[in-house]
């Protein structure tokens, strides 16, 4: 059975107590949380990986740490993660790192379609991005 998107997070010892780091306290009771900050920036990272994927440009960790996680680099690698499970369930797209010394990656298709097989027909990705 796949793991929850809440249980993975508790896998990393995140909870709901958990703040977003820089956060001031709300005094109407409604802080922004780490969980909800995370998943925001996976599917930001979720965006960037698909647009690379579709010019089949590499992407750096060193880009995502400034592009994607300026406030939240310690969580790179749950981020990361997330997005990982993400494109492989509905993508069947996996991230691999390509150059470890330079923490490079690349979605691979697992399902062994390629970009052209999948969009066939005159089919093709939504520009506007996908709501998640």
């Amino acid at each position: 059975m796949a793991a929850t998107l809440g249980s993975r997070f508790e896998d990393y010892g995140l909870s709901r107590q958990d703040e977003v780091p820089g956060s001031s306290h709300d005094p109407g009771g409604d802080r922004p949380l780490v969980r909800d900050a995370l998943w925001l920036k996976k599917n930001e990272l979720v965006r960037l990986l698909l647009s690379r994927y579709l010019t089949k440009e590499p992407l750096t960790k060193a880009e995502v740490l400034n592009s994607v996680l300026q406030d939240y680099q310690d969580y790179f690698l749950v981020v990361l993660d997330q997005a990982s499970e993400y494109l492989q369930l509905v993508f069947g797209l996996e991230v691999k790192e390509v150059d470890p010394s330079e923490h490079t990656y690349l979605l691979v298709p697992t399902l062994g379609l390629t970009l052209k097989e999948m969009l066939r027909d005159g089919q093709r990705l939504p520009k506007a991005g996908h709501r998640w």
